[in-house]
């Protein structure tokens, strides 16, 4: 079916962007960004807006699984802006790493001005865009080259920056089966995504249209079920939900 518009577009499309950022972050000069996690941190903080911090939670969740005892939290770029020293306690360590599309977001580049003179805290940020105002502010940056969008709403830099904080850790921590199965799950979606696009698309073709939606996700899927929460609201304007998996129906009488 031909379809008229940008979304489906670059959903279709995203992983050419995967595979441009694959190839740099485990190219041989690739070297910078891994130093960043070689320190202790008593606390990493990954912050966004929007669906930046929905992307947070699933960076979040990773991080915890990948660093087992490393304190990590997702914070929305505001909550850490106005409650500043709740988080930041002078006498500890932090990584703060900010995820913003065009790398303009005001909360988000307010974060990173205003932690950027501490000297317990390093800012890892990552954008879309070149040339942007966060990066400026920011120790370290990363940039996910060629990942472009007309669209309003957030759909390959969601993906595209999320993957790329992933690939970065497991790089960093030397896990080669890990960047494998990554590499094997980009060629396995590049040649199936239109088919798994259109596997959807039939479903509700042949069982009607609903009232509300209810997405479930637990761990680091738990951040992609609020996204697509978001997405069916921003784009749809239908009810939509997202819950940990045992929080839509809990307790004994469920």
């Amino acid at each position: 079916m031909e379809r008229q518009n940008y979304t489906y577009g670059e959903i279709i499309n995203q992983v050419e962007k995967w595979k441009i950022i694959y190839n740099d972050i485990t190219g041989k000069d690739f070297v910078l960004h891994l130093k960043i996690f070689s320190d202790k941190y008593d606390e990493i903080i990954i912050f966004g807006c929007g669906s930046s911090y929905n992307l947070s939670k699933s960076a979040s969740f990773f991080t915890k699984s990948m660093l087992p005892g490393q304190s990590c939290l997702a914070l929305p770029s505001s909550e850490l802006l106005i409650n500043t020293d709740t988080y930041i306690n002078e006498n500890k360590k932090y990584l703060v790493v900010g995820f913003s599309r065009s790398g303009e977001t005001t909360e988000s580049i307010k974060v990173v001005r205003l932690l950027k003179n501490r000297r317990n805290v390093t800012a890892f940020t990552f954008s879309c865009k070149e040339n942007n105002t966060i990066s400026k502010f920011s120790d370290h940056h990363f940039l996910c080259r060629g990942v472009t969008e007309k669209s309003i709403v957030m759909t390959v830099s969601f993906s595209s920056m999320l993957i790329a904080y992933c690939m970065i850790l497991i790089k960093f921590l030397d896990k080669k089966k890990m960047l494998e199965e990554f590499e094997c799950l980009i060629e396995y979606l590049n040649a199936n995504i239109a088919i798994l696009y259109d596997d959807i698309e039939n479903y509700f073709k042949n069982n009607g249209t609903f009232n509300s939606y209810f997405v479930l996700g637990s761990g680091f899927n738990y951040g992609l079920a609020v996204e697509a929460d978001l997405k069916m609201k921003e784009m749809s304007q239908t009810p939509s939900y997202s819950y940990h998996l045992y929080e839509f129906n809990h307790g004994l009488k469920s």
